[in-house]
């Protein structure tokens, strides 16, 4: 007898594949009770919920200008964003950008910064 171990390869396990329509109806439910951590869960699970993930998380964006607040979503963090993945701009459907400043609504700056910000809109 032969001291070799034989490498035996049992068979192919299957699993059961959803399909992608009933993962988008479950993500939508998700989307629909406006819970953002279990979309961005979704989203770390595979290339395919990633997409359909971010039809939602990226449906409706609000940019808040705060001044003493520098934890907000800026317009130049969110442009980073689209730099480096332009699909995102195809998702967006609501812009909404906000400024706690009532002297200066419409500063240089904001003006600029929202137009960069714009032209990565198709």
């Amino acid at each position: 007898m032969s001291n070799q171990i034989r490498a035996t390869t049992a068979p192919e396990l299957r699993r059961p594949m959803v399909p992608l329509e009933i993962v988008d109806m479950i993500i939508e439910m998700l989307a629909n009770d406006d819970n953002k951590n279990s979309l961005k869960c979704c989203s770390l699970a595979c290339h395919a919920f990633l997409e359909i993930s971010r039809k939602y998380l990226f449906s409706s964006i609000t940019i808040y200008h705060q001044e003493k607040d520098r934890n907000t979503f800026q317009a130049h963090q969110f442009q980073r964003l689209l730099n480096g993945n332009p699909s995102i701009a195809d998702h967006v459907r609501h812009l909404d950008y906000r400024t706690n400043d009532e002297r200066h609504p419409a500063r240089l700056f904001y003006t600029t910064s929202i137009a960069s910000l714009l032209s990565q809109f198709g």
